[in-house]
Parts: structure tokens; sequence; C-alpha cells
């Protein structure tokens, strides 16, 4: 590795090498902003649907949170609880 390396563009590196789904929307927004005709149509296509598995995996998150707790609340009144 070379000593000369600035962290700013190490933690760059890092964030290309493995971006999230935010990450892909934002670039693919930026790139509809310079793109022309069909180019523009598949940058917003790809930002739309990072941004619905964002979404999605939110939302998931706090059904499986909500059903987990119900279920504990039910085992408690049937006297299985912990």
């Amino acid at each position: 590795m070379d000593a000369d390396l600035d962290t700013d563009d190490t933690q760059e590196f890092s964030v290309a090498m493995h971006p999230n789904t935010l990450y892909i929307a934002k670039e693919a927004q930026q790139m509809a902003k310079n793109a022309k005709g069909d180019d523009c149509a598949v940058f917003q296509k790809v930002a739309l649907v990072s941004m619905c598995l964002m979404a999605a995996a939110g939302t998931s998150q706090v059904l499986l949170s909500l059903w987990r707790e119900l279920n504990r609340k039910e085992d408690r009144q049937r006297g299985r609880g912990r």
C-alpha cells in the first residue's frame, strides 16, 4: 500500500467496494440528471427499484418485530412464557 494515501480516498474506495442500496439509488439519481434519452429513464428506474427495496426491507423488519412481539404476548397469556 502507498503511504501517501489520504484517509478520504480510502473511505471513498471502501464505499465504492461495498455500496448499499441507498448509495446506489443516490448515484443513479445523479447519473439520471446528467444522462439523456433512454439512459435517463434507465437510471431513474434503477433509483426507483433501489428505493423500493429499501422501503420493503424496512417495512418487513418492522412487521417481523411486531409479529414476534404479538407471539410473545400470546404465549404469556397461555402460560407458556419463559
